[in-house]
């Protein structure tokens, strides 16, 4: 909320700038408020990622790609990993059936991710408009051979 830019006639200057600092300061607590909330709800899935993780014998660790050491790097790096990995398939027209003709290949691109830690550089390419640098994941993504493979036959398996 920006607060009023029209001063009635009957307003006082001082309650007027008053009113429009209490309705700035209101906007920015809401805003604040949501982003602690965000950052709580995330906080809750992470820890119960780590649960579930720790729940599991390392068997079944070796089965998702990951080893008991590694529990806290791709704890860390959830949910920001996922939601990544979905916008840049989102972006260059993958789709999940192109995903589904392999059934590890999104775990594995999952995994991929996890360890990443090149996530500014995903966020902004992904904050680019689509048709400015199409190709631009290329030069930063570690998943980009297996997405390029995906490109060309999205929605048919071959």
């Amino acid at each position: 909320m920006a607060g009023r830019d029209d001063k009635p006639a009957q307003t006082s200057e001082p309650l007027w700038a008053a009113e429009n600092f209490i309705a700035w300061l209101v906007g920015g607590l809401y805003s604040c408020g949501s982003a602690i909330a965000t950052v709580a709800e995330r906080q809750t899935q992470r820890e119960a990622l780590e649960h579930e993780l720790n729940a599991l014998d390392d068997r079944q660790l070796s089965d998702l790609g990951i080893t008991r050491e590694q529990v806290p790097v791709v704890v860390g790096a959830y949910p920001l990993s996922a939601e990544l990995l979905t916008r840049m398939l989102a972006r260059l027209g993958i789709t999940e059936e192109a995903i589904a003709c392999n059934p590890g290949l999104r775990r594995q691109l999952e995994r991929t991710c996890s360890f990443c830690f090149l996530r500014r550089e995903c966020k902004r390419y992904l904050r680019l408009p689509a048709d400015a640098s199409p190709d631009g994941y290329r030069t930063f993504c570690p998943n980009a051979a297996k997405l390029d493979e995906l490109r060309p036959r999205s929605g048919t398996c071959e």
